[in-house]
């Protein structure tokens, strides 16, 4: 019970936090959440019941995806860098 109430306190800050912007979040199969502040972002269950998510990388704003690791993809005028 108190991990559940630790986890949506944790949600719910978190969705206040990217409550202004296009931020969608992903439980995925093991449990983990992934948090992605992209324009375009796609979750899907694939063939084996696994759930997936692909990001479409802006070339005109910065796309970031929260998870084990942190990852940002900035556009610049060479292109788009991620890191």
């Amino acid at each position: 019970m108190v991990r559940i109430l630790i986890a949506s306190s944790i949600i719910l800050a978190l969705s206040g936090y990217f409550a202004v912007s296009s931020a969608e979040s992903v439980w995925m199969d093991d449990g983990s959440l992934v948090i992605i502040d992209a324009e375009e972002s796609i979750v899907y269950i694939d063939e084996d019941n696994k759930i997936n998510y692909d990001v479409e990388i802006s070339n005109d704003e910065p796309t970031f995806i929260y998870s084990d690791k942190l990852t940002v993809c900035q556009p610049t005028n060479s292109g788009t860098i991620c890191y």
